[in-house]
């Protein structure tokens, strides 16, 4: 759960400061290195997995290699080739895909100051979160003390209320909040 929050608190970053033209990316983005016959399998109800790995160590021929107790995810091995399609069919399994590992290089922006004052963004892995997304589609709600609005970074990447007309004084999209044209402040309570 908690890499899966960090994964979206990156996304998020991604998304919200987007892709610049001015980003250098590394030649080679990633590299997958498969485990030889190891699967990674989520199950999407944890209260029977002992018994349904002890029915697979028959029916598939797995072997339970491990279990990443952090994520609960379950490491099996096996000698089949299609076990991964077969283990989509099962009704327990909420995802499975071979393991591997992949070797990231990450991006980086040509920006004065990213270097010199963003450590916050390279040590929380943004620039491997780029790799990913360099957003521009998908709106991402900022939950923080508030930004600036007119920063040459995020000018044209804030979302814009279409339904709301600016500067009116009516609560356009009835939503219950007035002018909320690039979202809404919630601790002055105000659109500002």
């Amino acid at each position: 759960m908690r890499k899966e929050i960090i994964l979206l608190i990156l996304i998020g970053y991604a998304l919200l400061f987007g892709w610049n033209s001015k980003m250098v990316t590394a030649t080679k983005l990633a590299i997958e290195m498969p485990v030889q016959e190891e699967i990674l399998v989520k199950f999407g109800d944890q209260r029977r997995v002992l018994n349904t790995l002890t029915q697979w160590q028959d029916k598939y021929d797995v072997s339970v290699v491990g279990k990443l107790s952090q994520i609960d995810v379950w490491v099996l091995r096996s000698d089949e080739a299609l076990i991964v399609d077969k283990l989509k069919q099962e009704k327990s399994v909420l995802w499975v895909e071979k393991n591997g590992i992949v070797v990231t290089h990450g991006v980086i922006p040509d920006d004065n100051f990213y270097q010199a004052q963003q450590e916050n963004l390279r040590v929380i892995g943004l620039p491997e979160a780029w790799q990913l997304t360099k957003g521009n589609e998908i709106p991402v709600a900022v939950v923080d003390t508030g930004l600036m609005l007119n920063h040459p970074d995020l000018n044209d990447k804030v979302w814009h209320n279409l339904a709301e007309i600016p500067d009116n004084g009516i609560d356009d999209d009835e939503n219950g909040y007035v002018d909320d044209v690039v979202g809404w402040n919630f601790v002055s309570n105000n659109n500002d």
